[in-house]
């Protein structure tokens, strides 16, 4: 288990906030050494080599024999950075890493990973606008947002932007790691099974399909993670308070009517013009998705 220690916000983001500091060399993540900061400009430099050349763009992928949960780390300070991909090690995870938004967000579009550890404020993309990509790519990969920004509309933003979980700084490792844990069982149940099937609707996970009678349905995101909630509940009540745990990763009511507009537009798409209406609303409890009235 990894040895617990606080992770507080590191010099890359108070190089932000003061402005350029005097330059210095320390090891990066990867166990090479870069150059802190531009003399000049007082930005993170890349390392001119690294592991199997990723490095040169801020990365490094480190394999871990028998690992348990693939963990990709977005940083820009490369002394958290060094902790973090440490501590995942040590707890016999496997954690890659980048060290600006564009880098990891293509690195998160390219590969499987079972849990994300995003920094908010990043250089070239920031945080909120990687995870906001990935879901409109159909990406569920579960997020775990770290900040320095811990007001309650912060933490709201990022978990609106499609964050799963939301750790201000300074934070224990022994938190996020535990944190990130959860989010990847959260993800694991049921992933066997890939294809679900309610009278003529069929919903693929895989292929990211829905089909109704044969015909394609093409669906966002977010309406595509509501139809394989209510299908994965075929049959029973599914309250409001599920449907914002489980799908919007709320845990209290914004007070919105999001879940009513977005059945609305998932009952437009799925039952309209159907003999058979399949997403019914059970007054005062929530809604059902079933092949009888």
């Amino acid at each position: 288990m990894a040895r617990p220690f606080t992770v507080a916000p590191g010099r890359a983001y108070q190089q932000r906030m003061a402005g350029p500091a005097r330059c210095a060399m320390r090891p990066d993540p990867c166990g090479i050494f870069q150059e802190a900061c531009d003399p000049t400009e007082g930005r993170s430099q890349q390392p001119a080599t690294g592991a199997r050349n990723r490095a040169i763009i801020g990365e490094c992928d480190l394999r871990t024999k028998g690992a348990t949960m693939k963990v990709l780390i977005i940083e820009d300070d490369v002394e958290a950075a060094a902790f973090i991909v440490k501590g995942f090690r040590e707890a016999g995870h496997t954690p890659s890493y980048a060290a600006d938004g564009e880098t990891g967000l293509e690195y998160a579009m390219s590969d499987d990973f079972d849990v994300l550890v995003v920094d908010r404020m990043l250089p070239k993309r920031d945080g909120l606008s990687i995870i906001a990509a990935l879901r409109e790519q159909g990406r569920q990969t579960p997020a775990l947002i770290l900040s320095a920004l811990g007001e309650v509309d912060d933490r709201v933003a990022g978990l609106r932007s499609g964050g799963d979980d939301y750790l201000p700084k300074p934070y224990a490792f022994s938190e996020l790691l535990a944190r990130g844990e959860v989010l990847a069982r959260r993800a694991t149940p049921g992933e066997a099974q890939t294809v679900y099937q309610v009278a003529d609707l069929e919903l693929d996970r895989l292929s990211h399909t829905v089909k109704r009678g044969g015909d394609d349905i093409p669906l966002q995101p977010r309406e595509f993670r509501l139809l394989e909630f209510l299908m994965k509940n075929a049959g029973q009540v599914v309250t409001r308070t599920m449907l914002l745990e489980k799908v919007w990763d709320y845990h209290f009511d914004p007070q919105t009517n999001v879940i009513d507009v977005h059945i609305s537009r998932l009952r437009a798409k799925i039952d309209k013009g159907q003999d058979t209406q399949l997403i019914h609303t059970v007054r005062g409890a929530g809604y059902v998705l079933r092949d009888q009235a």
